[in-house]
């Protein structure tokens, strides 16, 4: 029987309905749980295996034996009985055990142009995932596949803030900046119901739980009840003083909780439409002041205010029994309470940054919080307790969560473009780090004789790494977040700037501090030091100046240059350092004299906030990169364009110039790396790149994204073959030269995968290595696979 099961899966590739066996594999699962535990145990090992790998083999059938079965966790059931059908395939060598179990994370969905705001599972199967983006669309996913079965709906021209469905998930409501709420039919897109004009923005939505009404919150203050057919207003909930950023109903319809920026919860009456006090269940207005007023004005007592959050209310959600109400908080806690009282029952439970987003398990029995910090987390909901997490999947905030209404898994969408789908069954698994940055390395740099890279990072910590092997020499040395680091022309000492406003320097080789350059107010951007001697270094804040420092003695020697209106983003000095280039937000690239501040060349005019600058090593050329995807070189002498590469269509956030002068690297917002002027491209990073460097002979590009990795590419070989096979890598899939499918990576296995032209990766959460040396594809596809059981 077991050996029956790939025949099956592939007959389901074949057909499309990969969904029924999934769906299948559920239902017996739970049939046989308690009769056969063996068999349970594979059922649920083989329902994770179609999950994770689906992608792969209903996109191409032949990946179900060249890229699911190999890449599958080695000490999965699937691998240990079916690893020995394959002859012939590709090797799987990580670290940390990175390809030994199943993580918590099952899918990426690549869903949106840009940020994803709200997320919501189908009710019932919770087989569809309805997604609201900053790009105006709602989308609507297989929650099973990842491919999308509806959408884009198009009818709101501005950010969508919420999406929900309704409760026979037959419709499907969104909310926008463009002041409107749509109801559309979720299988068809069609508009049913709206636009329903509000008079601001709206922030959120829900379904009533028997589907006949809506209600939205808005930049307003108040709270609007719609019928859900008609468009048309059943009441105006007005108490709140402040936009109110989240809405729910309870289980039974009878009530509204609403979560407000002015810090405080409030429950509403959903029959009167009015303030629910402690003491007053049913009132029926609300007075002056908040006070709850009898049908003959008179006052009966306060509304039920649920106040502790020393910030607004983010969010805000009901247990499955109504008697507990969840929310979350700009003051970085999530709390829970009584709904009947106000009683805090659980938290505060503190977070690393703002809470965007919570929802209570089907059972009441844990909360799911996502947030600034890019971090998915299960707490139990009784005593606050952190159970799974936190799960590192997402490279930007996580701006929505959800749990699905099996209450088996999770769904969190990312100011990333992307929606993930989290294991509940694999929480609280223990997550195993190496050296590496937890946060975006803001910052990477070669030493001069290349043989050390130097990164800085978010998470407070700055580390030297050796460029061949990846090892750590110095470090974690531990400070405020970094923005920036680089090393002195010596390579004894390295500067680095961070959000206290102070340029630190330290010790290449021992870690310890040297001396501290105090001066700027904000956040140091960007620093530099004065090529041969060093003795100079400048720095660019948020503070919109350019200071340049003696580097040994820490004292100002020129500037504060002022001329710029906002952040100084970038600074670099000339080859012979006697200039110094900024570039700011406030689109322009001034050239100064390093020694006196003089403007020598500028305001260089940008359409857009200019994010990175490089002199060019002549010192005749500037090239900066814009918030708008363009790229420009420029005159360093009189500000003259000489050159406008082709634009990108995203923001490029970092460029640098090749020793020779002859390309020039950018990194780009979509984490590509891209060669001018051939126009090659490198991938491989999965979020943002926020910086790039040559080494000093050219042969090498280091890159650091907002993905936490460090990747080094090798550079000597055909300039137009960034490969030895000409492969690529886009969505997973490694593609040859013709651009044909020759592997799918899980999305677990990405961040750290060592592509063809990477000679090094770094990262905490491990990397991987692929062994191409038995693998076959193409056409020769099937000797992938043991001959006696190509025929089962």
């Amino acid at each position: 029987m077991y050996n029956k099961f790939p025949f099956w899966l592939k007959i389901l590739s074949i057909l499309g309905e990969i969904g029924i066996g999934i769906n299948a594999l559920r239902r017996v699962g739970k049939v046989v749980k308690q009769r056969n535990i063996a068999l349970a145990e594979f059922l649920t090992d083989v329902l994770k295996f179609v999950i994770a790998f689906a992608p792969a083999f209903t996109h191409s059938v032949p990946h179900l034996y060249l890229s699911a079965f190999p890449l599958a966790p080695s000490k999965s059931c699937v691998a240990e009985r079916f690893s020995k059908w394959l002859v012939q395939k590709v090797d799987l060598h990580s670290s940390l055990g990175l390809g030994d179990h199943w993580p918590a994370l099952q899918m990426t969905i690549k869903a949106h142009d840009k940020s994803v705001y709200t997320v919501a599972f189908s009710p019932g199967d919770g087989d569809r995932i309805a997604s609201g983006s900053e790009d105006s669309m709602v989308r609507v996913w297989d929650a099973r596949t990842g491919v999308l079965v509806a959408g884009p709906f198009e009818g709101h021209s501005k950010p969508i803030c919420g999406v929900a469905f309704s409760p026979d998930g037959e419709r499907i409501v969104s909310g926008s900046y463009d002041t409107t709420v749509c109801v559309w039919d979720s299988r068809t897109g069609l508009l049913i119901a709206g636009p329903i004009q509000h008079s601001k923005e709206v922030y959120c939505v829900a379904f009533s739980p028997d589907g006949e009404q809506i209600v939205s919150g808005c930049n307003n203050s108040n709270l609007h009840l719609w019928n859900s057919r008609t468009g048309a207003q059943i009441a105006v909930l007005e108490g709140h003083s402040d936009s109110v950023w989240w809405v729910a109903f309870s289980p039974n319809g009878d009530r509204i909780v609403s979560g407000s920026v002015d810090n405080t919860l409030c429950i509403w009456n959903v029959h009167t439409a009015a303030l629910i006090g402690e003491h007053s269940p049913k009132v029926l207005s609300a007075g002056a002041g908040n006070s709850i007023l009898s049908p003959s004005g008179q006052i009966l007592g306060s509304p039920l205010l649920f106040e502790g959050h020393e910030g607004p209310v983010c969010c805000v959600a009901f247990s499955h029994d109504g008697d507990r109400i969840v929310s979350g908080s700009l003051d970085k806690t999530v709390r829970v309470w009584d709904s009947r009282t106000g009683a805090l029952l659980a938290g505060p439970i503190q977070h690393d940054a703002r809470v965007n987003s919570v929802a209570f398990s089907p059972n009441g029995e844990h909360i799911v919080s996502g947030g600034r910090d890019t971090m998915v987390q299960v707490w139990n909901s009784q005593t606050g307790m952190l159970v799974a997490g936190p799960f590192q999947g997402h490279s930007n905030p996580v701006n929505s969560v959800a749990f699905s209404p099996d209450g088996e898994r999770i769904v969190s969408g990312s100011a990333d473009s992307t929606i993930c789908i989290w294991d509940a069954h694999a929480l609280g698994m223990e997550e195993v780090k190496s050296d590496g940055h937890s946060d975006t390395v803001w910052s990477i740099a070669f030493s001069p004789d290349g043989e050390q890279i130097v990164s800085g990072s978010k998470d407070g910590t700055v580390c030297v790494w050796n460029s061949r092997n990846g090892n750590l020499v110095t470090g974690p040395i531990q400070t405020n977040p970094v923005y920036c680091v680089t090393f002195s022309p010596d390579g004894a000492h390295i500067a680095l700037g961070s959000t206290d406003s102070i340029v630190s320097i330290w010790d290449a080789q021992t870690g310890d501090l040297v001396t501290r350059l105090e001066g700027h107010i904000d956040a140091i951007l960007s620093i530099a030091f004065s090529p041969g001697d060093g003795e100079q270094i400048a720095s660019g804040s948020d503070d919109t100046t350019v200071r340049v420092w003696d580097a040994k003695t820490g004292v100002l020697t020129a500037g504060p240059f002022e001329g710029h209106s906002e952040r100084v983003r970038c600074v670099t000095f000339s080859p012979d350092g006697g200039r110094i280039a900024s570039g700011s937000y406030d689109t322009t690239v001034r050239v100064w004299d390093s020694r006196t501040g003089v403007l020598v060349a500028g305001p260089i005019q940008h359409n857009d906030e200019v994010n990175c600058i490089a002199f060019s090593p002549d010192g005749e050329r500037i090239v900066s990169g814009c918030e708008d995807g363009n790229v420009h070189v420029w005159n360093s002498q009189t500000g003259a364009i000489l050159l406008a590469l082709p634009e990108c269509r995203m923001a490029v956030c970092c460029v640098a110039f090749s020793p020779d002068g002859e390309t020039i690297a950018s990194g780009l917002e979509d984490g590509t790396v891209r060669m001018r002027p051939t126009q090659v491209t490198f991938q491989g990073h999965s979020a943002a790149i926020t910086s790039v460097a040559f080494s000093p002979d050219g042969n090498k590009l280091v890159s650091s994204s907002v993905d936490r990795t460090i990747r080094v590419i090798g550079l000597n070989r055909d300039p137009n073959r960034p490969f030895e096979d000409g492969s690529s890598f886009s969505d997973g899939w490694i593609l040859n030269a013709k651009s044909e499918l020759m592997l799918w990576i899980p999305p677990w296995l990405r961040d750290g995968l060592h592509l063809p032209q990477n000679s090094l990766v770094i990262s905490a959460s491990g990397t991987t290595k692929l062994d191409f040396s038995r693998f076959v594809h193409g056409t020769s596809w099937e000797e992938c696979m043991d001959p006696k059981f190509r025929a089962n």
